[in-house]
């Protein structure tokens, strides 16, 4: 799990399995109490092709592409959000998910 630290915390797994019962299937960002809102979430191939976006933390992200499952493969994501506790200021963060099926 990566895990952004300071008042405004938000946990993002850094693994999915979709269609796993037994492990995490979604890509679900987490916002703590010090997060005002998610201003967009996205995901990237390797070669920089948007895969996903989506403005809010009720919509993960199912592993798939244009309807079609992604390969087993990492892929890149890019969070920004506002932060309460710190005067709504806006945060961006990069990180990866690794796809297994």
């Amino acid at each position: 799990i990566d895990i952004f630290e300071g008042t405004e915390q938000v946990y993002i797994q850094n693994a999915i399995k979709p269609g796993s019962i037994n492990f995490k299937d979604r890509l679900t960002v987490y916002g703590g109490r010090g997060v005002a809102e998610i201003e967009s979430f996205r995901i990237f191939d390797r070669w920089g092709e948007r895969l996903y976006q989506t403005l809010s933390m009720d919509k993960p992200w199912d592993g798939t592409y244009n309807g079609q499952p992604v390969k087993n493969d990492v892929y890149v994501y890019v969070l920004k959000y506002t932060g309460r506790c710190t005067g709504n200021e806006q945060y961006e963060r990069k990180g990866h998910v690794t796809v297994v099926r």
